[in-house]
């Protein structure tokens, strides 16, 4: 019997040098037994250990230590000026040299969204694989997704 989520033999056309910018993401790649792919991680990826010995490719442009009301005028005066919540490191990444990005696109502000990367000098040329999970089914599509996009 085949496992058609993940073919564990190593694809030359597939992404070698992946950084994923959702916790979800990071996790799944791990659990896939793909985690040497990961060359970098957003600053919201803490799990499993291993991935927190990569370079953190992102930061809050926010103060994180600020109460719940500050946090959440910091949020809707960035999202009402059209500014990223985040900040992408332009310099890491490109010394990183990705050949994939995983991003999502369910919430502008709980992570980096793929408008923020394609308005990123450096990241706007990279691939990027893009979930939206909304569903508890999407979230299983998701790892099929990601499976078969590395």
């Amino acid at each position: 019997m085949t496992n058609t989520i993940l073919n564990t033999e190593e694809d030359s056309s597939k992404p070698q040098r992946v950084v994923s910018l959702l916790g979800a993401s990071t996790e799944t790649i791990y659990r896939l037994g793909l985690g040497s792919k990961l060359v970098g991680r957003s600053h919201e990826c803490d799990f499993p250990p291993a991935c927190l010995s990569l370079p953190c490719i992102s930061r809050p442009r926010l103060d994180v230590d600020a109460s719940s009301l500050e946090i959440d005028e910091a949020v809707r005066s960035h999202s009402a000026a059209g500014e990223p919540v985040y900040k992408l490191d332009d310099a890491v990444i490109s010394q990183l040299k990705p050949d994939l990005i995983i991003a999502q696109d369910h919430c502008r502000v709980c992570a980096i969204t793929p408008g923020d990367i394609s308005n990123s000098e450096f990241c706007a040329n990279i691939p990027q694989l893009v979930v939206k999970p909304s569903t508890l089914q999407d979230c299983m599509n998701d790892i099929t997704t990601v499976a078969n996009g590395m």
